[in-house]
């Protein structure tokens, strides 16, 4: 027995007659008939009634239907689950931040693993640099990172998610504190704040200085926990995408205020092209779906959606 046959049978019966049946299967009619007598021979028995009106299910039909359904229900989903194991196999390292992960990286994967279960994904939390340096060696095969120099675009591939707004900490002994937002003026004549020898600080620090803050000196510090006591201690000023303010909400001698006019930084997932693992394009189409969605949208932020 064909399998193709019973397909075409079903589709008889759903349309009600032979002609628009062919019309849907796109053959003949005299060849759709044909299949379907020759189904007939083979059970034995006769499965359809014809008439000028169409045709209906004798018994001997009405069985077949259910068992033939139940048939290409259960072939359909074995070809998707090969097409699955086939093409969706394997494992997906992703290096990433220890902030953002929920929004960004955990729902990007899960939308992977709902329609390729076979792929299993390893996370790694980095700093941005070792970030980097993994997707470029070969340890990560896609990361999440917030802007980053451009000196890197010749050796990365990016796959933009949004632009978020740019925030910035300061202390609340600043006379702008509990201000709605800020400008230029209330931030210049302050030390900027930023993390030595990472990948977005080259970004960041254009993006600020080319918003007409003029900080009385650039400040670089190893890590991002020092950044609070220094910007109480220094009078300093932070800047920081929207990810970042659950890390620094918490603080209650520093306040996040907004900036006028508004900055925005891009975030993206970042992946090597002459890396050959087939679960990267699978998971930026899943990146590509939620994004379509909005789900990246910046809550934060007027215009965040690239």
């Amino acid at each position: 027995m064909q399998f193709e046959y019973m397909s075409e049978f079903l589709a008889v019966v759903d349309s009600g007659s032979i002609s628009e049946a062919a019309n849907r299967t796109f053959q003949a009619q005299p060849v759709l008939s044909k299949h379907i007598k020759s189904l007939e021979a083979e059970l034995g028995v006769e499965l359809l009634v014809r008439s000028h009106s169409g045709v209906s299910l004798t018994e001997a039909g009405k069985s077949a239907y259910k068992t033939f359904s139940d048939m290409t229900s259960l072939y359909n989903g074995l070809k998707e689950r090969l097409r699955r194991d086939k093409d969706g196999t394997g494992l997906l390292r992703v290096g990433m931040l220890n902030l953002g992960v929920g929004h960004y990286v955990l729902p990007t994967a899960t939308r992977l693993q709902e329609k390729y279960p076979g792929v299993e994904v390893r996370y790694s939390t980095k700093k941005p640099d070792e970030i980097v340096n993994g997707v470029l060696n070969g340890s990560f095969d896609v990361a999440f990172l917030g802007g980053i120099g451009s000196e890197w675009d010749a050796e990365l591939s990016f796959f933009p998610i949004a632009n978020q707004e740019v925030f910035f900490l300061i202390s609340r002994k600043h006379p702008r504190a509990m201000a709605d937002c800020i400008e230029a003026s209330d931030l210049s004549g302050h030390p900027l704040l930023c993390l030595r020898n990472q990948p977005s600080t080259e970004f960041m620090n254009s993006l600020i200085l080319g918003s007409g803050i003029v900080p009385s000196s650039i400040v670089g510090i190893d890590e991002l926990e020092l950044v609070p006591s220094r910007v109480v201690g220094d009078d300093a000023f932070f800047a920081m995408p929207t990810f970042m303010l659950e890390r620094f909400g918490v603080f209650t001698d520093t306040s996040i205020v907004r900036f006028r006019p508004t900055l925005f930084t891009q975030l993206s997932f970042i992946y090597n092209e002459a890396n050959a693992n087939p679960a990267i394009e699978l998971f930026l189409e899943s990146a590509k779906e939620l994004k379509s969605e909005g789900h990246y949208k910046d809550p934060y932020a007027k215009e965040s959606q690239l």
